[in-house]
């Protein structure tokens, strides 16, 4: 798998070949299946084909959780809107999943090819994904249903909050500069002013693979906490008083489900899919995009008025319980399935 990675990576093939897929061939289940649910398949996992072989077996409901099944190689297109028409000339062939050389035009082609004959039924997470999917060249004419990603939330519930002032930011690697590290050095500085001059000591969280170099400053208290199990995760949510995540890309990251599920209010900037669930003032704060400042009133909003803090969380646990619990998805996704199979 790592050598056909680099084939198409310096090929420019990308995801072309697999073998991952072959073992289920063999499996006599596999070809009287009524439906294939299929979720990331880049990566490696599947070749890009592979839905329109699996809808020639039975259909396919295929959850995008990115943009990557409608773009030239990219998982998120930023502020490029080349996917829109056809994707050639990329302006990011360094972002994941890269490519060497550019062939964005020719894999948005073969996409377009083996995706407009499949029978397939797309499912956003997110409002923002739902109305990507609708301007697709590549996708226009397939059915899209906006069913939300859910959140244990026996496991993420409310608990007892540290009672010095704190912070968390969540992300499965400290590193990945889409969740916006670049801009925490410079927010963590803003916010350090305004505790220095209202003498509040903060400690703030960093859970995620790796580590990061963060600046000294007087009145934050780093912790690193490494990649943690689930329930671990959900501990710190639960204590911490807010969550923060500058992200700059994102479709409805499960970290800020988690957050609103512990009754932990979520300061982000409002960008993709987030403004499903971070509803300004009301589970959280909606910063202008990539406006460090607006990023910073949110938190400084928190710190400074309690009851607002507490509001926001119950309110947030409470629109996971009505909107992103287990039970509303598998609702929808049975409605979903019902519907295919009754045609």
């Amino acid at each position: 798998d790592r050598f056909l990675n680099k084939f198409g990576y310096f090929t420019g093939l990308q995801y072309f070949l697999s073998l991952e897929w072959l073992p289920l061939i063999f499996k006599k289940r596999f070809f009287q299946t009524d439906i294939f649910i299929i979720r990331m398949i880049h990566g490696g996992y599947l070749p890009f084909w592979f839905p329109f072989f699996l809808s020639k077996i039975a259909p396919v409901i295929w959850r995008f959780p990115d943009m990557w099944a409608f773009t030239g190689h990219c998982c998120y297109s930023y502020d490029c809107q080349k996917w829109k028409t056809i994707c050639k000339n990329c302006p990011r062939l360094k972002d994941y999943p890269a490519l060497f050389l550019d062939t964005t035009s020719l894999l948005f082609k073969l996409k377009k090819f083996f995706y407009s004959r499949s029978n397939l039924y797309i499912v956003a997470p997110s409002s923002w994904m739902f109305e990507n999917v609708k301007q697709s060249p590549i996708l226009k004419n397939l059915p899209v249903f906006h069913i939300p990603t859910a959140v244990d939330v026996d496991i993420f519930q409310p608990r007892q909050k540290f009672q010095k002032p704190s912070i968390i930011f969540v992300s499965a690697s400290l590193k990945d500069e889409r969740k916006g590290i670049k801009f925490l050095p410079d927010i963590l500085s803003k916010l350090n002013k305004f505790l220095k001059e209202k003498n509040i000591f903060l400690d703030f969280y960093l859970a995620g693979e790796n580590k990061i170099n963060l600046p000294y400053l007087s009145n934050i208290n780093y912790n690193f906490l490494g990649k943690l199990m689930e329930k671990e995760l959900a501990s710190y949510y639960q204590k911490a008083h807010f969550s923060i995540l500058p992200t700059l890309a994102d479709n409805l990251p499960n970290t800020i489900l988690e957050s609103l599920a512990c009754e932990t209010p979520v300061v982000c900037f409002d960008v993709g899919g987030c403004k499903d669930a971070v509803l300004h003032l009301k589970t959280g704060y909606l910063a202008k995009s990539y406006d460090i400042d607006d990023f910073v009133n949110g938190i400084i909003l928190f710190l400074n008025d309690h009851k607002i803090l507490i509001e926001a969380g119950k309110n947030g646990r409470k629109l996971v319980l009505e909107r992103f619990s287990p039970e509303c998805q598998a609702k929808e996704y049975l409605k979903l399935i019902k519907s295919i199979l009754n045609k």
